[in-house]
């Protein structure tokens, strides 16, 4: 098996799994796939606190899925990464073929 992945490579990939499996970080990306966003924004999109947010973001950001500019006092997030929108697209392709399969039976 040419392309088997190492050690590390499964880790790292199971690492980002669990990094975006989280519910409140989906939320957040599928949020950012729209355009770049503010905390206050993310915050009404995900029905979130502050705090929430801010964390979630954080773990995004050491993780680089997210980046942020900031102008005044308003911190901006936007996705980095296109690679976490072809694996989303593919999940909801995967769950909706799955389900149309379920109905069929």
């Amino acid at each position: 098996m040419n392309n088997f992945p190492n050690k590390q490579q499964i880790d790292s990939v199971g690492n980002l799994f669990k990094i975006i499996g989280d519910t409140t970080r989906l939320k957040l990306i599928y949020s950012l796939l729209e355009s770049k966003k503010s905390v206050k924004e993310l915050m009404v999109n995900t029905n979130s606190s502050q705090s929430l947010v801010s964390h979630q973001l954080k773990i995004l950001k050491d993780n680089n899925i997210v980046s942020c500019s900031k102008k005044g006092n308003v911190v901006t997030y936007f996705l980095i990464d296109e690679h976490i929108n072809i694996l989303l697209n593919i999940a909801l392709t995967h769950i909706n073929e799955k389900e149309s399969n379920n109905y069929e039976s």
